[in-house]
């Protein structure tokens, strides 16, 4: 702004940008202050953000498709070069407080695979054409003019390293002059392109040729702070023994530096660098890292891998390349792939599947992270300012990363344990109901009869064995952190929070990796442990009546006797083992078991034995030598 106000104060640098042909100057940047200036007029607008006033305030705000964008814009509007709105063919700035209006001709969006963004529009005080373009360093370097000299490259790539280091992301701004005749042209063959079949392919080789023969501006860096608790989440994923890998589209030095300040890269990791892009030295570089991770894993080091976007795609194309860089990557505390497009973080994960047989589960906040998140087991999208795409492509989601521990070692860990011990219980239930039809088939001479009535067989599965394993699979917990305790001076309940035993739940996660509670050796015992359990209540029960009488006349039990006999005794088993195996009571559970489970059952016996017995008494039973006759009463 000094600059402006006194241009004697600005230095003179004699920026000469030439035409496409480089037949003649096209534009020249006298002073410093005007590159400033030309600088925070493409930063202002080549965007996609919209301006909102709030009604009642009159504050306007930017909203855009990313934070990074509205930061940008924000950036330049605080150093006088404020975007004020605009339609879909101009552009209006207020520059120091002058409104300007520029014709938008043309506005290419940014993606993924572009990797950049760029308008095309008129400059109102001299009449040219201006194309503004904005996108990382890679993208825009490689489409500098290097017919002619860019005096600013050096100190670009010097401040591009600078902010790397500091983890900070990286933008270059450039701009070029284009002839009028040179639009006109892009426009006919633009338009001939409708009718192709490949037209998008078409249309994108011409925006391509159009985005050449820039000339640097300058570069920005937007730092991208980490959310709350974020290296303590990944600190403690490290130690339960889950292998984290960060695919990101940010260059190798900022990744790496974002990698050590969430802890993903600790200060004992031993660290491998690869960013080959020839193919013919990726062997050799690939087989000096396989001899560094070997000696890693002699020394006992824990290791950290890095890779760029460009090597991984030519590792993915040769199937020894794929197996050596599975081995290596399979093996180290974390990898991080940089320079990744959202293409490329979908075969990483794919990748993962197949070839190491890994259950994945990837977490992203943007919609470049959305072929990622469909792509593994579990999607964990993050509610953020990049927008909602990952949040409903996704199977969960999060307010923030923090959120992840809680998901993984709390209700994670409760939901292996719930589901593993309601399915061993599920089995074991019905194995003791089952086997003893198998038993009295025997007794009964292999005649099809069932031991249990119809209602008491649909009974059990429906209601008095259903409610409690319900209750139990819903609330069960085997530690928690969290306890409630009663203010003293208050006399409320708060929860609080254990912070020791919160230490060591990463710790607990063990026990679902390695399938601990449901396994092969403890299906059998829980379905063994069932079969003798039956076979042990179905002999006590017929010997305990084969030769009882019921009253003074003499009659002794019947079958009916024997089946509500052992039917009680096995809802009294089961539901006694489930309430020895529950570690986490509450009300809930106890009304489950005593209410929903015995007394529902021993009323129903009741009320059965109320129906039948009123049929009973015009029955008279007589047992004649061991065979039972039934007559009418007289």
């Amino acid at each position: 702004e000094r600059e402006a106000t006194n241009p004697q104060d600005s230095k003179y640098i004699d920026y000469e940008i030439p035409n496409r042909a480089l037949t003649q100057t096209a534009f020249t940047i006298q002073t410093q202050s005007e590159l400033c200036s030309e600088f925070f007029k493409a930063l202002s607008l080549a965007h996609e953000c919209v301006l909102e006033v709030d009604k009642q305030t009159g504050d306007t705000r930017y909203q855009g498709p990313s934070p990074d964008e509205v930061c940008l814009v924000d950036a330049a509007a605080n150093l006088g070069f404020r975007y004020v709105g605009g339609s879909s063919n101009s552009s209006i700035i207020s520059i120091f407080g002058q409104q300007v209006s520029y014709e938008l001709l043309r506005s290419f969006e940014f993606d993924s695979d572009r990797k950049r963004m760029s308008v095309v529009v008129r400059d109102p005080f001299t009449g040219l054409l201006k194309l503004y373009t904005k996108g990382a360093d890679s993208i825009i370097k490689s489409r500098l003019d290097k017919r002619v000299p860019q005096p600013f490259l050096a100190t670009a790539n010097k401040r591009l390293e600078e902010f790397s280091l500091q983890g900070l992301r990286t933008l270059i701004i450039g701009m070029r002059v284009i002839d009028p005749g040179e639009l006109a042209l892009f426009d006919s063959q633009f338009a001939a392109t409708m009718n192709l079949p490949d037209r998008e392919e078409q249309q994108k080789k011409l925006i391509d040729e159009l985005e050449r023969e820039i000339f640097i501006l300058g570069v920005t860096a937007v730092e991208d702070k980490l959310q709350r608790n974020v290296p303590d989440t990944i600190r403690d994923l490290l130690r339960a023994n889950i292998k984290v890998w960060m695919l990101t589209g940010d260059k190798l030095e900022t990744a790496e530096n974002i990698g050590k300040s969430c802890k993903l890269i600790q200060q004992d990791f031993s660290i491998m660098r690869m960013a080959d892009t020839v193919p013919d030295t990726l062997a050799e570089s690939l087989k000096g890292h396989k001899g560094v991770y070997e000696w890693c894993v002699a020394a006992k080091l824990k290791k950290a891998f890095l890779v760029e976007g460009t090597t991984l795609d030519l590792l993915l194309k040769e199937e020894a390349h794929i197996r050596t860089f599975v081995e290596i990557a399979s093996g180290c505390e974390s990898v991080i792939c940089c320079r990744v497009s959202p293409k490329q973080k979908a075969e990483v994960v794919r990748l993962i599947k197949n070839r190491m047989k890994k259950i994945t589960l990837a977490i992203g906040d943007g919609s470049n992270d959305v072929n990622m998140i469909q792509e593994a087991d579990i999607g964990v999208g993050l509610y953020g300012n990049e927008g909602m795409r990952a949040v409903q492509s996704s199977d969960y989601a999060l307010p923030e990363f923090q959120g992840l521990w809680r998901l993984l070692f709390v209700h994670g860990h409760w939901s292996y344990i719930r589901n593993a011990d309601m399915i061993l219980y599920f089995f074991y239930k019905n194995s003791i109901f089952t086997i003893p039809q198998f038993i009295f088939a025997i007794l009964c001479g292999y005649s099809g009869r069932t031991v249990f009535d119809d209602f008491y067989i649909t009974l059990y599965n429906l209601i008095f064995t259903a409610i409690p394993l319900v209750v139990r699979a819903v609330l069960e917990q085997d530690v928690n952190y969290r306890t409630v305790v009663t203010d003293t001076t208050t006399r409320r309940a708060k929860i609080v929070e254990r912070p020791l035993v919160k230490d060591q739940f990463p710790k607990f996660y063990y026990i679902g990796q390695q399938n601990l509670v449901f396994n092969v050796t403890t299906f059998i015992v829980w379905f063994v442990n069932g079969i003798l359990q039956a076979v042990a209540i179905c002999l006590i029960a017929y010997w305990s009546l084969r030769e009882a009488a019921l009253d003074s006349t003499g009659i002794g039990p019947d079958m009916w006797y024997y089946s509500i006999t052992v039917y009680t005794a096995i809802i009294l088993v089961v539901t006694i083992k489930l309430a020895v195996y529950t570690q986490y009571c509450t009300i809930l559970t106890w009304v489950s078991f005593i209410v929903f489970s015995l007394i529902m059952y021993f009323a129903w016996v009741w009320i059965c034995l109320l129906y039948t017995s009123d049929a009973a008494d015009d029955l008279l039973c007589v047992d004649l030598g061991g065979r039972r006759i039934i007559k009418k009463k007289k």
